[in-house]
């Protein structure tokens, strides 16, 4: 199945609009949350979408601030305000999403079922708890999303296996080209997300990168690894998860499902194959669990979360300095060492940034409790705001452009201004809470 979003590059200076949509006092009003700038999109005009509803992440509680999250929204029948019926393009095309500034973010429609859950990965800019993001829907001039572009195509990303696409082919949505190849039949099953593989070790499953492809090279440097695994079975030999390892031997870094025990091992080694550490639980059968290891290349510190828990950490040196290494899923490889797993993977990515605690828990929340993590709320009576995000300080200049005379609250130097005045408010990202409005007329 074909992902699609939309990717282009707009000057914020071009996306400032004022709404069409009006309170009965023919006021207009312009919001200024400050947030992280997201990557630049086409200008959509948001206020031609015949429905909207904001998403409320009320449900996170991490202490940090989670930059360019990749939040999963599921929508339904009456979710928000949500009708399939109101859709004006097939697929899920007309859903967008923005912060409220005239710019959309990147967004991809994982699955689409018109009389059941659709599922949409959205790239939020800032998470707190307070982040608020709105979504649009009803507007048959909104277009396609451009397959090119998805929330993992940045930087940050250099791997983004959704599994979702048929054939023997992993397809990669990060856009790094990291396409991986499905050996010895691995099938298609409903996922934590759309679609997931399932694999039978005794076939010798897997999914494999060519070897030495857009990984790090060697210490110091910081990587994050991350997917969802289920398993039914506590294995009789040690199962390999996802992760980096080496044709020759064992080495590099590797998620297993150990014998006996049932518990994550990491497996972080120069050619033994020799456990690092081990998780201080078992995690459940028959149950979807996400696995984080995360390496800080400035400490040499890698660590594992289960389900948004820290369960391993070590300081075992990170080895791969050689070029026959390679990311995979569903074994770990290597001379005399080879692990395969039966069970099954979804939502496999790898990242250049070191994630922590409040990613995975969020990451953790966010999938199996999404009604707890984000709150989406009907918002098409509401009158239309857009917002301006700021990732640096910068002056905004707002023009009283009808009326008598205009005003603008908070209190600013000047408390009114004249028909045709513009008003300037010098703003930071520190002012993450306030909100500075403009009206005229009544």
């Amino acid at each position: 199945m074909q992902r699609h979003s939309t990717l282009d590059n707009c000057p914020r200076e071009a996306r400032m609009r004022h709404s069409s949509l009006v309170t009965p006092h023919s006021a207009f009003c312009i919001a200024f949350a400050l947030a992280t700038a997201a990557t630049a999109f086409a200008d959509l005009d948001f206020s031609a979408f015949a429905h909207r509803a904001t998403i409320d992440f009320d449900g996170y509680t991490g202490a940090s601030t989670l930059t360019n999250f990749p939040a999963l929204v599921r929508l339904g029948e009456g979710t928000g305000g949500f009708s399939y019926a109101d859709c004006a393009l097939p697929g899920g095309q007309d859903v967008r999403f923005s912060l409220g500034n005239g710019v959309e973010l990147p967004s991809q429609v994982v699955s689409w079922d018109a009389n059941g859950t659709s599922e949409f990965y959205v790239r939020v800019p800032r998470l707190t708890a307070a982040t608020r993001i709105l979504m649009f829907w009803g507007n048959a001039a909104a277009g396609k999303r451009d397959p090119s572009s998805t929330p993992f195509a940045q930087d940050d990303y250099i791997l983004s296996w959704s599994l979702e696409d048929e054939g023997d082919v992993a397809f990669d949505d990060s856009l790094s080209g990291a396409w991986g190849v499905k050996a010895n039949g691995p099938t298609q099953v409903a996922g934590v997300v759309g679609k997931a593989l399932s694999f039978t070790a005794a076939s010798s499953q897997y999914v494999r990168l060519a070897a030495g492809a857009y990984y790090p090279v060697s210490a110091p440097q910081t990587f994050t690894y991350e997917g969802w695994a289920k398993w039914s079975a506590v294995p009789t030999a040690d199962s390999g998860i996802f992760g980096l390892s080496r044709n020759a031997y064992h080495a590099g870094t590797f998620a297993v499902l150990a014998k006996t025990s049932g518990k994550i091992v990491l497996r972080d080694g120069n050619g033994n194959g020799s456990a690092t550490a081990t998780s201080s639980f078992a995690p459940a059968l028959e149950t979807w669990h996400h696995i984080l290891m995360a390496r800080d290349g400035a400490t040499g510190v890698t660590k594992v979360y289960i389900n948004g828990e820290q369960a391993i950490s070590s300081t075992k040196p990170f080895e791969r300095a050689a070029s026959d290494y390679s990311f995979g899923v569903g074994y770990c490889r290597s001379t005399g060492y080879n692990v395969p797993f039966s069970g099954q993977v979804d939502e496999l990515r790898v990242s250049t940034v070191l994630r922590g605690v409040d990613y995975a828990a969020a990451v953790f929340k966010n999938v199996t409790d999404a009604a707890n993590f984000m709150t989406i709320t009907d918002a098409s009576s509401d009158p239309f705001v857009e917002t301006i995000g700021m990732a640096a300080p910068e002056t905004v200049s707002i023009t009283a452009a009808a009326g008598t005379g205009g005003s603008v609250s908070p209190a600013l130097a000047a408390a009114s201004y004249a028909k045709g005045a513009t008003v300037q408010i010098t703003a930071t990202p520190a002012d993450d809470t306030k909100a500075f409005y403009a009206w005229e007329g009544n």
